[in-house]
């Protein structure tokens, strides 16, 4: 559960297929998962988004951008059921059955800056739903427009005798990774925590429009992408402890932009299994007192964001030359 008011990062990383990236059909599927009136069930809990707009951050941010910043932004809420079974009485020191139950709709917001594909997720009330909860959530909404899309597209083709089948095949649905981004040094006090670090294991996943400038990872990269590898994973392994120096500088390059997942095994001074995970040493920002409003919030997620940036906390790696001309055409499009 994140802590209410508490600031999290994370590289949105979505593809369809080899070929196509987010913003290749960021009108067509992207914008629809995130502004159409879905929801997703999950037991007695409803998902949705509200809110939703398109929003150019170069002219709401204090910072000074050369280039527009466009940004999806919303409210993610959680409406739920708590139920409670028993309660304790101070006067008797007893448990006593007493069923009740109440309705609660905690909520997070959320902002992708769709020129770098990095999401900000901030813990509006407590028990705010989670990075996980949120990511499960889009990847339904996305699933759900990809499908209207190809619909859309087969309708238009019908005079041409088309198949859905040759359709479906020629757009492959999406695929999203929600990694968040980590701290380096979260990442080295918790490698310090191992007496022996026996397993290390490092999952690269296909970028949207991001390179990797570290020398192995380039490298790694290059590889997986010549064999048209969704994920390529490196996996170190020693029963007598490996190097945590070592592995430290191979973790850090590799979580620094978020492109890659990581997996540590071994066990802490005391003997005791510990397994650490991206999730584990992600970055984290407390915002005490937000702002009341919704436009003032993403303002101040963004703000935190670029101050982290900046002081070189979050690294965003080279991106491909055709973002600008995509992210102008949002701009123009949506007069923003």
């Amino acid at each position: 559960m994140p802590k209410k008011h508490e600031l999290e990062f994370a590289n949105f990383i979505l593809r369809f297929g080899e070929d196509r990236k987010l913003l290749d059909l960021v009108e067509e599927i992207v914008i629809p998962a995130f502004t159409s009136d879905l929801e997703r069930m999950g037991g007695e809990s409803r998902h949705f988004f509200q809110d939703v707009r398109l929003v150019n951050l170069a002219m709401e941010s204090e910072i000074e951008q050369s280039e527009p910043v466009i940004a999806v932004v919303g409210r993610y809420i959680k409406d739920t059921t708590v139920q409670r079974e028993q309660v304790y009485n101070n006067d008797t020191d007893e448990l006593i059955k007493d069923d009740e139950s109440l309705r609660t709709s905690p909520s997070s917001i959320f902002v992708l800056v769709l020129n770098i594909h990095r999401l900000l997720y901030f813990a509006e009330t407590k028990y705010a739903p989670t990075l996980t909860s949120f990511q499960t959530t889009i990847r339904h909404f996305l699933r759900a427009k990809y499908n209207d899309y190809m619909t859309t597209l087969y309708e238009a083709r019908s005079n041409l005798r088309i198949t859905k089948k040759q359709i479906y095949s020629e757009y492959e649905p999406p695929n999203l990774e929600v990694i968040p981004l980590s701290d380096d040094a979260g990442i080295s006090q918790f490698i310090d925590r191992y007496d022996l670090l026996k397993t290390a294991q490092i999952s690269l996943v296909t970028t949207n429009n991001e390179l990797d400038n570290a020398g192995l990872l380039k490298q790694l990269r290059q590889s997986k992408d010549a064999v048209l590898s969704d994920i390529t994973t490196i996996r170190h392994h020693s029963t007598k402890g490996l190097s945590k120096g070592g592995i430290k500088a191979q973790v850090t390059s590799a979580v620094s932009q978020g492109n890659a997942k990581v997996v540590l095994k071994g066990k802490d001074r005391e003997g005791n299994k510990l397994e650490v995970t991206n999730d584990t040493f992600k970055i984290r920002r407390q915002i005490p007192d937000p702002p009341l409003t919704l436009n003032g919030i993403v303002k101040k997620c963004y703000e935190q964001f670029e101050l982290l940036r900046e002081a070189g906390a979050i690294r965003v790696g080279e991106l491909l030359d055709d973002v600008s001309d995509k992210i102008e055409q949002i701009r123009n499009h949506r007069d923003l």
